[in-house]
Formats: C-alpha cells, structure tokens, sequence
C-alpha cells in the first residue's frame, strides 16, 4: 500500500541517517520503496558503494537501523535530481558517502531486494 507521500507525488529525495549520531550519511533521489533498497541490498549483500554499505552495516552491528527520511517530493524528475544536487551540495559530498555529488545515472544503481 503507498504511502501517503507516494501517492501525492512521484519522486522524491531522501536522507538516509545515522541514529547513533543523528547525522545524515546518505542523501537520494527515488521512486516507489527506493529509500528501503539500501538496507536491504546491504543486508542481502548486494550494494556497489562500499562506504555507505560498511556505515549501513555498522549501524546494523549496534542493533539499529538507519534512519529513512523523505525530505521532499516531486512531480517531476528533473526537479528532483536539481533538488538532490543541491542538498549533496549543502552537505557536501566529502561529509556523506554517495559516490557523486551530481545525478544519479551511474552512482549506486541496486536492484530490488
């Protein structure tokens, strides 16, 4: 069942976040249960970006999960991938693990869990 965000608007950018320090690690752009495939793929063993997997994992270790944060919706993807460059940016991508701080056709494709 969709949730209500999912229902409003297409895509949207997350923030995946680390409950021990309450510090986003992540940030995305996705559609559908996008935020979810993260934790999944790591605990399958299936992830391509090594630094957010080891954080995912070791957040797993202390009996948590991380935190999955849906910061804004969109009804257009363009939208959305500016809305996520400029949040990479407000960060800063040395402070985060995504791979790129533009886009995301190359950075982090999964398949679903």
């Amino acid at each position: 069942m969709a949730t209500d965000w999912q229902a409003l608007r297409k895509f949207y950018v997350y923030d995946l976040i680390d409950p021990r320090d309450l510090r986003t690690f992540y940030v995305g752009k996705g559609q559908g249960d996008r935020v979810s495939q993260h934790l999944r793929g790591s605990l399958a063993g299936r992830f391509s970006n090594s630094a957010k997997h080891d954080r995912i994992m070791a957040i797993v270790a202390a009996g948590l999960r991380p935190v999955e944060a849906i910061i804004a919706t969109f009804d257009d993807e363009s939208e959305a991938i500016r809305f996520e460059e400029r949040r990479i940016d407000s960060f800063g991508l040395a402070n985060l693990t995504n791979i790129m701080a533009r886009g995301n056709v190359s950075r982090d494709i999964m398949r679903e869990a």
